[in-house]
């Protein structure tokens, strides 16, 4: 079966080029990379893309993930990654603004530097060894990702933040960030 089919089958009949928010969470597991036939059909049908997640399906690496220019958030928490190939989501994702990528087995904060020129607002690493190896990760984060305006849901003045920033939404003007206390 294609994947174009597992889709249609999976999620019901719709029309790939109108979903903005595409979440495989459940319907993909043990699936190690994206595959080629995965790439190319996220990139031809699914071009208005704003949101796509990919938690716990087993990814070992970002190998082949679809140039999706609209991309605004990227959820791929609870995989296998190890971030030494962070850079793809990048280059592949040139709008993110939103990366969700805890619960992996990431421990080298370089691995962040490809985001310093780029929109990335929010990062959430929650539960990846680097948390624990570097206790001011947040503040060298912040240091080297000018655009982060939080991470692990604490911002650059150490207050805790709630936030319901709408993933795919274009206008900023929409965030909401709470504040709910001064942070560690």
């Amino acid at each position: 079966m294609s994947f174009h089919s597992f889709l249609q089958e999976k999620l019901g009949s719709h029309n790939p080029d109108e979903v903005e928010v595409l979440n495989l969470d459940s319907l993909l597991s043990n699936q190690r990379y994206i595959t080629e036939e995965m790439k190319s059909t996220l990139e031809e049908e699914y071009i208005d893309l704003k949101q796509l997640s990919l938690n716990n399906i087993g990814l070992v690496c970002l190998k082949n993930l679809p140039y999706i220019p609209s991309l605004k958030s990227f959820e791929v928490r609870e995989n296998l990654l190890k971030g030494d190939d962070l850079q793809l989501i990048v280059k592949a994702f040139p709008s993110i603004r939103k990366l969700k990528i805890g619960q992996n087995f990431i421990k080298k904060i370089e691995f962040f530097d490809c985001f310093s020129k780029g929109n990335l607002t929010i990062l959430e690493l929650y539960d990846n060894p680097l948390i624990d190896m570097d206790v001011r990760y947040k503040e060298v984060l912040f240091y080297k990702v000018k655009s982060l305006e939080i991470v692990d849901g604490i911002d650059r003045d150490g207050y805790n933040v709630d936030t319901f920033i709408s993933d795919y939404d274009d206008d900023e003007d929409e965030d909401e960030i709470v504040e709910e206390g001064e942070g560690e």
